[in-house]
């Protein structure tokens, strides 16, 4: 079954050494600053702390779960920005400051129902993304389209847009900036 986070050891990698449920598991993100793992599921970002990390019986303590349901819905990527901040997106998306716990709502993606995932970069102002609100693949959650933008606080027309990409995308990431 799935809806769960697991931990393994590279060494081992068929044996499960710890889990945890996560109702809809879609996203984790290890923030070495905070030395914390974030990870996303049906309406909440929960917050682990590693523990027993050196031994041969690791685990994942969960230290918070953070109700997303007024920013963001239907859960489906959590992407790192810099060490105080994240991106939970889903329907509609938010940034998450992690040292105040606070949610910032992004106007670009507030009528979206369907986004897959977002690449923000907090020096340039620069985001890819890809939204299956109005599906343009072979299924509900595909797009044929990457969008951009450099101002996510706009709810005007995108920079450039990739259209036509001959793959029904899910997610994208970008890997150098």
């Amino acid at each position: 079954g799935g809806d769960c986070l697991q931990v393994f050891d590279i060494a081992q990698s068929n044996k499960v050494l710890f889990s945890t449920p996560l109702t809809s598991a879609h996203g984790v993100v290890w923030n070495e600053k905070h030395q914390r793992l974030f990870a996303i599921g049906g309406t909440s970002l929960n917050i682990y702390q590693l523990t027993d990390w050196d031994t041969s019986s690791p685990k994942l303590t969960l230290e918070k779960t953070v109700d997303t349901k007024s920013y963001v819905t239907g859960l489906h990527d959590l992407t790192y920005v810099d060490s105080n901040t994240l991106v939970v997106n889903g329907n509609r998306a938010a940034f998450y400051n992690i040292e105040k716990g606070t949610f910032t709502s992004l106007a670009r993606f507030s009528n979206c129902s369907g986004m897959k995932c977002i690449n923000y970069n907090s020096t340039t102002g620069e985001c890819w993304y890809v939204d299956a609100t109005n599906p343009e693949g072979d299924f509900t959650w595909s797009s044929k389209t990457i969008h951009y933008t450099d101002d996510v606080q706009s709810t005007a027309p995108d920079k450039k847009t990739i259209y036509n990409v001959p793959i029904n995308m899910y997610k994208a990431r970008v890997l150098y900036w």
